[in-house]
């Protein structure tokens, strides 16, 4: 059971670590985004 709570704590870091690269990766078209967006 402990391991399970270990392993999906790590999932969860795992996640927020791709999902930062891939909001950089955004960044510059997040301002294009954003106009289109009204």
């Amino acid at each position: 059971m402990e391991d399970e709570g270990i392993a999906d704590e790590r999932s969860e870091f795992v996640v927020p670590s791709v999902g930062f690269r891939s909001f950089q990766s955004l960044k510059p078209l997040s301002p294009s985004i954003y106009q289109n967006s009204p």
